[in-house]
């Protein structure tokens, strides 16, 4: 709260629409939002290229089991005997069999793996990839919306700047008058009643004035909370020409149509790794592993390795519904393009519009301001020459006030429009 305060406390900085433009996207949380899509896609590339990188584990413990013997000394005094041979009952006495298996052992081993040849890990990193430029590609987009905002709030208060100065003027007119008007009832030229008419003509523009300060103030504080600094926008520009409408349309460069066209290669990339998951795998292994005690039939330390391909040949059609369903997801983002291509033809068609409406009116407006100031001129002669009255004088004057402010809101009007016609082609 005490930060808000001092934002508003602060001078205000006077602004471009290309400098708001760019200090709402480093302040906006969309900014900090897109940075953090793109660390998790980032995150997800590295997720899958550990697919085709080698895996090494180890293990160890120990084992309890039945203890497996085998008798030698007396399957050989019965071999022995039924040879004919004199041998004594005794002689296996003290004999100890050898074990097969330990009743105890301790067992460790390590394993390695590798994919020699592995499609779909493959296509799947290039999937990830994928995924890692849409994130930059959302982001953009995202921006791209921040900035119609950052338009509207700068024009807002472009425009209500211009109207407090042509406040000020009125009201530095009217209290003119009404100074003349006192000078003329002094001097018997002009009647009480005219001078008090004067009188709250400057009151009526003094309250012009506060309303348009109240509008400008607020304008300036909703571009402030846009760009984090406490800002006032610079005088709007009014344009010159107004493009064709072709000409309009074909620069179109919109970050949300590039976000739609890596959408469909995303899709794509996903439909090409669902379909790895029907072709084969070659891969290769090696484990070595020990035993304490060792078994009779085994080293203390053995080894093998191994030289594998997977062939998938049935699995139930998971596969192509996989696959089905990425396509399907393919033909979803190529409708969203053409109906995001449309949506943006129909705003640039109405932003044109309006734009060229403004424009027409410009020049009425402007021949209305001459024609205004004409008559002031014709009212201050009368006046000197005794024919005219204070009333004429203030009625006229009241009329150029009135054409500067419809000239003032045509020129806003053409500059918003120009600078909406930007955005909406992307090159503001």
């Amino acid at each position: 709260m005490f930060a808000i305060a001092l934002l508003f406390l602060s001078p205000a900085l006077s602004m471009s629409l290309d400098q708001a433009v760019d200090a709402a996207a480093q302040t906006s949380p969309v900014a900090a939002l897109a940075d953090a899509r793109i660390a998790e896609s980032q995150a997800k590339v590295r997720q899958a290229t550990a697919h085709m990188l080698p895996s090494v584990s180890a293990a160890g413990g120990s084992m309890w089991q039945n203890e497996v013997a085998m008798s030698i000394c007396y399957p050989m005094y019965k071999g022995l005997q039924a040879g004919g041979l004199a041998v004594q009952p005794d002689m296996c006495d003290g004999f100890e069999d050898p074990v097969i298996n330990p009743a105890h052992q301790w067992q460790w081993q390590v394993q390695a793996q590798q994919a020699l040849l592995a499609p779909q890990a493959y296509l799947w990193r290039k999937a990830a990839q994928q995924g890692a430029s849409l994130a930059d590609g959302q982001g953009d987009a995202e921006l791209f919306q921040l900035e119609a905002y950052v338009v509207e709030a700068w024009h807002a208060s472009a425009r209500h700047q211009a109207l407090l100065s042509d406040a000020r003027e009125a009201e530095k007119l009217a209290t003119h008058i009404a100074e003349l008007a006192q000078t003329l009832v002094e001097n018997g030229v002009a009647t009480q009643d005219q001078m008090l008419q004067a009188q709250g003509a400057v009151a009526t523009a003094r309250a012009t004035v506060a309303r348009a300060e109240a509008a400008s103030t607020a304008a300036d504080a909703a571009l402030s909370l846009m760009t984090g600094a406490t800002a006032s926008a610079d005088a709007f520009t009014v344009p010159t020409s107004v493009p064709s409408l072709g000409e309009t349309t074909s620069r179109m460069d919109r970050p949300d149509l590039a976000l739609s066209d890596m959408q469909i290669d995303a899709a794509q990339s996903v439909v090409k790794a669902e379909r790895g998951a029907a072709m084969p795998v070659l891969g290769v292994s090696g484990k070595v592993f020990g035993l304490d005690p060792a078994p009779l039939v085994y080293d203390d330390v053995n080894w093998n390795v191994m030289l594998g391909l997977t062939v998938p040949i049935v699995q139930g059609g998971a596969v192509m519904a996989k696959v089905d369903q990425a396509q399907a997801q393919v033909e979803m983002a190529s409708a969203a393009k053409r109906l995001i291509r449309d949506q943006a033809e129909l705003e640039i068609i109405r932003i044109h519009g309006e734009l060229s409406a403004s424009m027409a009116s410009l020049t009425e407006r402007e021949e209305a301001l001459r024609l205004a100031g004409e008559a002031v001129e014709f009212a201050e002669t009368r006046l000197r020459e005794g024919s005219g009255s204070m009333l004429d004088l203030q009625t006229a004057h009241g009329g150029v006030a009135e054409a500067r402010v419809r000239l003032t809101l045509a020129k806003a009007d053409a500059a918003y429009a120009h600078d909406k016609l930007r955005h909406a082609t992307g090159s503001l």
